[in-house]
């Protein structure tokens, strides 16, 4: 199920799509985000001893301590509409199923249907995306606070996933995620440029299995770990203080 969802990034676009989107270096960023993608599937469903530790014993900023986010004009979406449609897909199949078992009371079947629509909804965004046409307003105030509403639904917190293989204790490597980043983007249509922003994962891999929540944490304080060598090219880490860690694209 992970596979069929994220294999869609994977999918190059067609004739007619903007230039950016058919470099290698946007492609580079899609692998990037379906292998963090991937990551954290595994992670969202870990067990209670395993789960990855709260924002606050992740060392967040305290919530009074936080700067929200002005509100964002325009809020960028991934033009991937396949991506959005199986999301949609998925979440149909998984609410039926469990509703005829008998595990899903009404009240959450709604639920499900609510996240259906919204996946509907980003696919038809992302098409007019890729089809250079401007958004309609509903559309825009949607995205301008997608991270609101995402925020209900699901947040991305850091963690690992140790692959181990044969050649002693600790022989393997471990996929981490961060603290959700920041893309930035411009945009423009004729002669006016947007700035939209979006979130992306912060994706790094480490040469060694089985880290402590504390002890990644700790990474991811003081900066002992960087992505990967092949996000090099499109991903530009800003350090602001030690707790707050954003990275933003030269795309």
């Amino acid at each position: 199920r992970r596979w069929k969802i994220l294999s869609a990034y994977f999918t190059p676009y067609q004739e007619g799509a903007q230039s950016v989107l058919r470099t290698e270096m946007w492609a580079n960023r899609r692998m990037e985000s379906a292998f963090a993608g991937w990551v954290d599937s595994h992670l969202a469903l870990g067990s209670a001893e395993n789960k990855p530790a709260s924002p606050a014993q992740a060392g967040a900023p305290a919530a009074e301590e936080r700067q929200p986010a002005k509100p964002a004009y325009y809020h960028y979406l991934d033009p991937c509409p396949e991506l959005y449609r199986r999301i949609k897909e998925d979440a149909n199949r998984l609410s039926e199923d469990l509703y005829l078992l008998g595990y899903l009371s009404d009240k959450l079947r709604e639920r499900f249907a609510d996240f259906s629509r919204l996946a509907q909804r980003l696919e038809r965004i992302a098409e007019l995306e890729l089809q250079a046409v401007p958004l309609p307003p509903a559309d825009m105030k949607l995205l301008g606070n997608i991270d609101l509403i995402l925020e209900k639904v699901a947040v991305p917190l850091p963690g690992t996933l140790s692959i181990s293989v044969p050649g002693g204790e600790g022989a393997g490597m471990s996929f981490g995620l961060g603290r959700p980043g920041l893309l930035f983007i411009i945009l423009q249509s004729g002669t006016r440029s947007t700035l939209g922003r979006g979130a992306v994962y912060t994706y790094y891999e480490v040469p060694f299995t089985n880290v402590k929540p504390e002890h990644w944490q700790r990474k991811l304080d003081f900066t002992l770990v960087k992505p990967p060598s092949w996000t090099d090219r499109f991903d530009l880490v800003q350090e602001q203080q030690p707790v707050r860690r954003r990275a933003a694209s030269s795309q």
